[in-house]
């Protein structure tokens, strides 16, 4: 076998290798960052984000001027993506709950 041949053989098997060990990577990454999409502006779409805000409103569920600020936030996403009656029903909720200096935060 000849040195270049050697080589390609190598760096071949090394990308093999590569793409095993980093294949499960991109789903437990796009995971973890879903509640980041809600806040975060680029190419991503609006029902990724709107799907954001609802993983972060789940994930702050005894942080409520977290939760009431991602709800306000997925509510205006609904208004973008054209929801305007989903965007009123979320406005709405919000109104009816406390406000976190009612609730002694």
């Amino acid at each position: 076998m000849t040195e270049r041949a050697k080589r390609a053989f190598a760096a071949r098997a090394m990308m093999i290798a590569l793409g095993v060990l980093l294949a499960p990577i991109p789903a437990a990454r796009a995971q973890l960052l879903l509640p980041a999409k809600c806040t975060v502006a680029g190419n991503i779409s609006l029902d990724d984000r709107i799907a954001g805000c609802t993983a972060l409103i789940e994930a702050m569920s005894t942080n409520l001027q977290g939760a009431i600020s991602a709800h306000f936030r997925r509510a205006a996403l609904d208004l973008d993506k054209g929801d305007v009656d989903r965007a009123i029903e979320e406005r709405s909720e919000q109104s009816d709950r406390p406000s976190p200096q009612g609730m002694g935060a």
